[in-house]
């Protein structure tokens, strides 16, 4: 189903290879109504270090981490998209630690559970400056929304490329979902997730399919 298309640019990087050509589907979006993380199979020990240094995030502005230590568990993957300065162009980390926004809502919630203001931002308009040529997040935002007594989640997403990070992003993200559960007393509920081009490059077509 899937759309050929050309692209210039990987992450912070500059391609020309067909290889990095991709299938897309463009705005997919689907909904699991009783989600679980054992129906995902992540990349460890990377997720879990990951997750752990998203979740320092939480505990207020003073604990940015960039590069961390999550990412030397892939490092053939991460190494080349260091700077020239030894970090990444952005953690999520740093992205969830901003303004304290996880904390402000779990605050939220617990006062008044029916807001529909519940949105943790992953994106900066800067993000918008660089077309190609530094690393933007592939995640816009996670929407929270208290209904029929149970926390459901939208997770929205600019890119996805299935072969590489799609269980990866979808077991961070679920955990992200469990954890304000697990904070506010709730019952963790449907996870919705949208992805503007949910891709594969052509150089993982065969180990994916």
């Amino acid at each position: 189903m899937g759309i050929p298309h050309h692209t210039e640019t990987y992450q912070n990087l500059r391609v020309n290879d067909t290889r990095d050509d991709t299938r897309e589907l463009s705005s997919y979006i689907y909904t699991v109504t009783e989600p679980d993380l054992n129906d995902l199979n992540p990349m460890q020990p990377w997720a879990d270090a990951e997750w752990g240094e998203r979740l320092m995030a939480f505990f207020g502005t003073n604990h940015f981490v960039n590069p961390g230590e999550a990412w030397k568990h892939r490092r053939e993957l991460w190494e080349p998209m260091l700077n020239e300065y030894g970090k990444m162009d952005y953690t999520y980390n740093e992205r969830l630690a901003r303004d304290n926004q996880v904390n402000n809502v779990i605050d939220r919630l617990m006062v008044d559970p029916g807001s529909r203001q519940l949105v943790v931002s992953m994106w900066d308009t800067e993000d918008t400056h660089f077309f190609g040529i530094q690393r933007t997040p592939c995640s816009i935002d996670y929407t929270f929304s208290y209904r029929d007594s149970q926390l459901n989640m939208e997770y929205r997403m600019r890119s996805c490329d299935f072969g590489e990070h799609f269980e990866n992003d979808l077991w961070l993200a679920r955990k992200l979902q469990l954890w304000v559960a697990d904070r506010t007393g709730m019952k963790a509920g449907h996870f919705i997730h949208s992805v503007k081009s949910l891709h594969v490059y052509n150089k993982d077509v065969e180990n994916v399919f």
